[in-house]
């Protein structure tokens, strides 16, 4: 017991709230907060507890989610199966599998009705209603009617959505622009647009003309903010701008999404690596796996996303700039608790520390009862 206590202790004091320089500690499993002099702020009610990104803390206590302050009051009881950050004073929050929005004071201000998450762009939201998919507005007013099968975010003015297994697009008012009739398209970017139909890939512009030809047979990912995306060409994937300018031609056997930096992870003859939009390489295809495993929240909605790598049976992890932060040397890499991972080496055991750039090991003997983090091990890969 000692050793799990000691354990508990060692893992905890890697976790450091930035509001007001409050310490996470853990006790039994249980979540609280000490200021840097060692004195009791928040006790340890708390199975989970995030920072305090705007204020405010989500708290999970019986498997219900609220907030607290900084000096542990409450400002929104337990009561939702989930609640997300709050981004632009809102918040997601999820009762009996129906998905609605709560202020900082925990005012309903759209009800739990919807069957997605709810988030804005432009002043729109994607909702999901019985299967079907429309738009609302930021007072909760539905804007266009859910009778989509798919519906995506508003760009340049207009919106893709699905019916019958075919895309198209409409503008703000739910006029039909372009009909239903692509068998893939990408977000509208400075009046153009990439689709596909019967495995030819074009451009068009906002009249659904035809501006230009391109010679791929398949149509992948988008990153909109990027101005990129994926192609296919004879089972090889490469990559274009929005105007259909080849930025890398098709070589790679596989493809997965951009992150903020513009760098996306591709795979060639069973070897992994990191490239950017330009083509250039910034990750050696040399791994032979790599697998985004954590985001580690920073703040009410800016997200650092890391990744493991694998190599002749070893794991490290990267970051989302392809900077290798531990080495592929160790046995197992698993995802601990936002700004933690635990690691193995040669039987140890312990948990990285972000912010001190250290591994704090605990030495365990065999006899020992592994705490429930260590057992659950990640078989990603």
């Amino acid at each position: 017991m000692k050793k799990l206590l000691l354990l508990c202790f060692l893992i905890s004091i890697v976790f450091t709230a930035k509001a007001q320089n409050l310490i996470r500690f853990d006790v039994d499993g249980k979540i609280g907060f000490k200021n840097n002099a060692g004195d009791l702020v928040i006790p340890a009610d708390y199975k989970y507890t995030t920072d305090f990104p705007d204020g405010l803390a989500r708290i999970e206590l019986n498997n219900k989610y609220g907030f607290i302050d900084i000096t542990g009051k409450i400002i929104i009881p337990c009561i939702y199966d989930y609640a997300g950050y709050f981004s632009e004073g809102v918040a997601n929050i999820e009762l009996n599998d129906k998905h609605g929005l709560i202020d900082k004071n925990g005012k309903i201000i759209i009800e739990c009705i919807y069957d997605s998450r709810i988030d804005f762009s432009d002043g729109f939201a994607c909702v999901a209603l019985n299967k079907k998919y429309g738009y609302i507005d930021k007072a909760g007013k539905a804007i266009i009617p859910c009778v989509y099968d798919r519906s995506f975010s508003f760009s340049d003015g207009l919106a893709s959505v699905q019916l019958n297994n075919k895309y198209g697009y409409i503008d703000i008012t739910g006029k039909i622009i372009i009909p239903c009739q692509y068998d893939d398209a990408m977000p509208f970017i400075e009046d153009y647009s990439i689709v596909s139909v019967n495995k030819k890939v074009s451009v068009i512009d906002k009249k659904g003309k035809e501006k230009k030809a391109l010679k791929y047979d398949k149509l992948g990912f988008g990153y909109t903010k990027g101005r990129v995306f994926h192609v296919g060409l004879n089972d090889k994937w490469g990559l274009i701008d929005h105007k259909g300018n080849e930025l890398v031609y098709p070589i790679y056997d596989k493809m997965r999404r951009f992150n903020e930096n513009l760098l996306t992870y591709v795979q060639l003859n069973n070897k992994s690596g990191m490239i950017h939009r330009n083509g250039n390489v910034v990750l050696p295809l040399v791994y032979d796996d790599i697998r985004t495993f954590i985001y580690f929240e920073r703040g009410s909605d800016s997200r650092f996303r890391y990744s493991k790598i694998k190599l002749n049976g070893k794991f490290g992890v990267i970051d989302n700039q392809g900077n290798i932060i531990l080495p592929p040397i160790y046995d197992r890499i698993n995802h601990l608790h936002k700004s933690q991972i635990q690691v193995q080496l040669d039987g140890r055991f312990g948990a990285y520390d972000w912010a001190k750039e250290k591994i704090v090991f605990v030495e365990l003997d065999e006899s020992f009862d592994l705490p429930l983090w260590i057992k659950q091990a990640d078989s990603e890969f």
